[in-house]
């Protein structure tokens, strides 16, 4: 399993206007879209497999009942 992290690509230049001493971005020049670079790729045996996706049920559990979200279920995408 990889994990990743994504950003916007860094613009060559940045054209501004300045309006009374106040600058804003008006244009961009560069690379479009999102660059996503690999930070670590992961390997583990069964019981750590069984061991984090048990946690991360845990704590998506706590996150539903925190922000009082309705289970997901891919059951009902299929509907």
């Amino acid at each position: 399993m990889s994990v990743f992290s994504e950003r916007l690509p860094i613009p060559k230049e940045e054209i501004f206007e300045n309006h009374e001493g106040s600058f804003s971005r008006i244009g961009l020049i560069g690379k479009e879209g999102v660059i996503r670079e690999v930070e670590a790729t992961l390997s583990m045996d069964y019981t750590t497999m069984v061991s984090i996706r048990d946690w991360l049920s845990e704590k998506i559990s706590d996150f539903e009942k925190r922000y009082k979200i309705e289970h997901y279920s891919p059951e009902k995408d299929q509907e």
